[in-house]
């Protein structure tokens, strides 16, 4: 959720319910993401129930449901994994008819680094490229690829809207579904505990938690960075925030 009076409230739910209730009033401004990863072969190396069960097509029926509603469907959003075709994964993304695809790399630390098939090589990089080739020689799609806009933006100067991406103020809060607000969920990939505030919806403002000491810290841009992150040239356009390493409190490198 973001606090931003510029910004609706998105909700991301992996499958979400039959559009039903207050959900459906516009002046509440809220909208809804839908996780997937690309067709069942994609997303069901992750994303299953908790019976082990494909997501993919109930996935697939909520966004259905939500296209119905346009005001409420913000989009998609899908985890790199780099053993998937990232052209086959961003046209059967495209195939669903969101306005905004969200590609979201996958959470990792020092201790666990994301995987990759040969550490030396930028192969995150390389397939978000070919994602940025399939979006653009495509002549029939008109929907937003944010990271790779924001990418493009944060290069020549101008202002972006992905978290991980650039040296604004982070301006997003998770609020769980018994209601708890803790911080950016990517922090939960460091150790228990990292995102949690000890903040709730019944007992706290929006106002108590944009004040609160954690988010604060994803305020200040890149004096929260370790110094070799400070050094790159690249930091204006792909600072990521603070990185810490399992178990520290000082700020390190991604690496």
């Amino acid at each position: 959720m973001r606090w931003s009076n510029r910004q609706a409230t998105q909700i991301r739910m992996a499958n979400p319910p039959p559009p039903s209730g207050d959900i459906h009033r516009r002046d509440f401004d809220v909208r809804v993401s839908v996780s997937i990863d690309g067709r069942p072969v994609a997303n069901d190396r992750h994303r299953v129930s908790n019976r082990g069960r494909s997501t993919s097509d109930a996935a697939v029926r909520g966004i259905e449901l939500l296209r119905n509603r346009p005001h409420l469907f913000a989009g998609v959003l899908a985890v790199v994994d780099l053993h998937n075709d990232p052209t086959d994964v961003h046209d059967d993304l495209a195939s669903l008819g969101p306005a905004v695809i969200d590609f979201n790399l996958p959470h990792a630390t020092h201790d666990a680094p994301p995987g990759r098939t040969n550490p030396a090589e930028p192969e995150y990089g390389r397939w978000l490229s070919r994602v940025y080739d399939a979006w653009t020689n495509a002549d029939s799609y008109t929907h937003s690829v944010r990271i790779l806009e924001d990418i493009v933006a944060l290069s020549l100067g101008a202002k972006g809207f992905v978290e991980s991406l650039g040296l604004a103020p982070a301006d997003i809060v998770v609020v769980e579904c018994d209601g708890s607000i803790e911080n950016i969920d990517t922090l939960k990939a460091a150790a228990p505990g990292a995102a949690s505030l000890g903040l709730g919806v019944f007992d706290h403002t929006f106002d108590e938690v944009a004040n609160h000491p954690a988010i604060q810290r994803r305020q200040v841009g890149v004096v929260a960075l370790a110094e070799e992150c400070q050094r790159c040239p690249l930091v204006e356009e792909f600072e990521g925030k603070v990185n810490y390493r399992v178990g520290s409190d000082i700020p390190e490198p991604l690496g």
